[in-house]
């Protein structure tokens, strides 16, 4: 599958693929592995669009702004444009709600539901995935970043246009990364990246929530709902104080 020059651009921002993320491309051509994740991006992207879709469904209109309120979100200012796609993924694919499963979960067990396989496959990748402070190692402009996780030590070159335009190396961001066929790329990422000075005291914020020192943080602990949150609320606390 392929994306043509005037077809909308899979990263959501509404321009034609040739005047955003195509544009980066000119005289260059992309590896099946960069193509095969400008695909499944675009299908994440669909994919969230159906999930909020079943969630008005299931829960009725107002169920976003319900598990906002529920959980604490609508106490505090509003949602930064920041803070948006990594909150909106957390609700989607991690929060439990009432019955004790995912949104994402109850769309699969729904035999109404009909989910294609690369569907399949973004929902096993986001149970197997964890929320994260990533600290960029290296930026290949136009192609991705090689990311290394500071809390576990997993290591991932993530495969993203847009970004690798604006990150410099040691930037650290707070994000969930996919992993689907081998490839990877973000599935929720707080945009506001931060510099060393003020990621060194996010980091050790969250090791002391982690409660670890030097060790690896285990990765069950960065998928529990409850620590996600935390490392939430900590990273729009030091993007307020930077």
């Amino acid at each position: 599958m392929s994306i043509g020059r005037n077809d909308p651009c899979p990263c959501g921002s509404g321009k034609k693929y040739k005047r955003c993320h195509g544009a980066l491309d000119r005289g260059t051509t992309a590896s099946p592995d960069a193509e095969r994740a400008t695909v499944l991006k675009a299908r994440d992207t669909e994919l969230a669009g159906r999930l909020m879709r079943f969630a008005r469904r299931r829960h009725g209109l107002h169920w976003l702004q319900d598990v906002l309120e529920s959980e604490g979100f609508a106490e505090t200012d509003e949602l930064s444009e920041f803070e948006l796609p990594l909150v909106v993924a957390w609700l989607q694919h991690f929060r439990a709600g009432p019955a004790g499963v995912t949104l994402a979960e109850e769309l699969s067990a729904d035999t109404r539901e009909r989910l294609s396989p690369d569907d399949a496959l973004l929902l096993a990748a986001y149970s197997d995935a964890w929320m994260s402070i990533w600290e960029v190692e290296e930026v290949e402009p136009g192609v991705g970043s090689r990311l290394r996780d500071v809390l576990t030590r997993e290591e991932r070159f993530v495969l993203d246009v847009r970004s690798s335009s604006t990150l410099e190396r040691f930037d650290t961001m707070l994000a969930i990364v996919l992993t689907c066929d081998g490839v990877s790329f973000f599935g929720g990422v707080h945009t506001q990246p931060l510099p060393p000075r003020f990621a060194e005291r996010a980091v050790r914020e969250a090791r002391r929530m982690c409660r670890v020192r030097t060790r690896p943080v285990a990765k069950e602990k960065l998928r529990d709902p409850n620590t996600q949150l935390d490392l939430v609320e900590l990273w729009s606390d030091v993007v307020k104080e930077m």
